[in-house]
Parts: structure tokens; C-alpha cells; sequence
């Protein structure tokens, strides 16, 4: 999305209207369970097929588990710039002591919904509209990780998205068109901030435990992996992120 030069400024709030507008309508849709939709169920686990958990709050409990079987795993010794596997294992150790002890606001999930739970906006595919003269959305892609769960996983891996993004002062600006697509005149969950420090947490820890299991590092952006374990850090220390688009 933001790497798309035929983007103009006056196209921003069209586009955000109808990411609003899409992801509405995504997240319409009613689950008969929490997990990955898989061919034609829905697993519990995005490692591998097992029965669906009765509540989000154990299908994310799930999720930090395979990801501290992952860093169990990881070399000590490989580093990624001045970050090391064992500092990935230090920091995953306070966050799941920090996750433990806020895990508690999952609870308020009581409707499976369906969710994209991979909103990259490299997964947001723009073209130009020559006959209306603006940029549109034309896709959402990488649909792998579509599940079933909370909507506001969505919205704060967006926000998230917004906050490494050279254009986040955009996204502040003129995200009140996605709000009113998204809302009409409806509001953001009550917990949707709280909520969100877990899934910033997942978020940005999840990515850096990914890069780490790569056997190869080519190419790998060591700015990135480096904001995003200062981001984890904020957050378990009690820091505000400094940015939110759901004021």
C-alpha cells in the first residue's frame, strides 16, 4: 500500500473508506469456532490440525505456546545485527509473564468472527482507476492465516502495520474515513487498547521469532527487527506505544 508511488495525497481518504468498508464486511461474518480455517475446518493451532478451542482466549493461548516451543529451540549464539537469540529468549520469557498476567481482557471475546490475521499493507494491493482518476483497492492478499476469532486482531495488526509505516502520520490524519466505513455510528471495543498491547505484542514478537528460525538471513532488514524488539520492550516495561488510531 504505502510503496505505491501512483498514490497521490487526495487519494488516501478513498482508500482508507474502503479498507474500512472491506474489512466491515470481513468481519460481518460469523465463526462456529476459534482457530486457522483449514481446507474445511477450523484447526486450534496454526502449527498443525487439532480441535478448535472453546474460547479465543485458548486458541491465543495456543499461539504463545507454539511460539515458546519455537524459541526454545532457537541458537543462542546467532545474532541479527547487535540482537541475539538469547536476547529473543530473554524477552519472550517477560512477555509471556506479561502476557499471563493481562490475558485476563480476552475473555470480553465471545463471537468468532472471521479475520484476515495477516493485514500487512504489503498485503494491500492499490491500482489505478484511470476512468474515476484515484487509486482503489483492488485486493487484499495472502489469505493463509484467514481465521476465525477477534475482529480487533485485525485492527491493531493495521495500526501496527501504520506505526513502522513512513506514512503513519497519514494513516493519523485521515483515518477517520476508515473509522466511519468500519463503525457507521458505532464504536471501537471498550478494551480495544488494552486488547491491543497484546496483539502489538504478538504482533512485532512473532515477526522477530520468525526471522530467527530462518536458516538463511539474506536480505533481511536488521532496521526492522530492531524496531520491532524495541516496540516489544515498550510494551512489557508499561510504556504507551506513542501511537494509536483509535482515539
Amino acid at each position: 500500500l504505502c510503496k505505491d508511488k501512483k498514490i497521490r495525497t487526495e487519494d488516501w481518504p478513498t482508500l482508507l473508506a474502503q479498507l474500512g468498508t472491506i474489512m466491515k464486511t470481513f468481519h460481518s461474518i460469523p465463526m462456529i469456532s476459534y482457530g486457522l480455517l483449514s481446507e474445511n475446518s477450523i484447526s486450534g493451532s496454526d502449527f498443525s490440525l487439532i480441535q478448535s478451542p472453546s474460547t479465543w482466549q485458548k486458541y491465543v493461548d495456543r499461539l504463545i505456546q507454539n511460539r515458546k516451543d519455537l524459541v526454545r529451540k532457537l541458537n543462542s549464539k546467532k545474532t541479527i545485527g547487535n540482537i541475539s537469540g538469547a536476547d529473543i529468549k530473554n524477552i519472550f520469557s517477560v512477555s509471556y509473564k506479561f502476557y499471563k498476567q493481562n490475558r485476563g481482557v480476552l475473555e470480553s471475546v465471545k463471537k468468532p468472527k472471521l479475520i484476515h490475521y495477516d493485514v500487512l499493507l504489503s498485503n494491500i494491493i492499490v491500482a489505478r482507476n484511470d476512468y474515476l482518476n484515484r487509486c482503489e483497492i483492488a485486493a487484499i492478499i495472502d489469505n493463509e492465516w484467514v481465521s476465525a476469532g477477534d475482529p480487533d486482531i485485525d485492527l491493531v495488526q493495521l495500526e501496527n502495520a501504520a506505526y513502522f509505516s513512513s506514512e503513519r502520520e497519514t494513516f493519523k490524519k485521515y483515518w477517520f474515513y476508515f473509522t466511519r466505513a468500519y463503525l457507521g455510528k458505532n464504536s471501537y471495543s471498550r478494551d480495544i487498547h488494552e486488547k491491543g498491547n497484546i496483539y502489538h505484542l504478538m504482533r512485532s514478537l512473532f515477526y522477530i521469532i520468525a526471522v530467527f528460525n530462518l536458516s538463511s538471513l539474506e536480505n533481511i532488514d536488521v532496521k526492522k527487527i530492531k524496531k520491532n524488539y524495541e516496540l516489544v520492550n515498550k510494551i512489557i516495561k508499561g510504556n504507551k506505544i506513542g501511537f494509536s488510531l483509535f482515539e
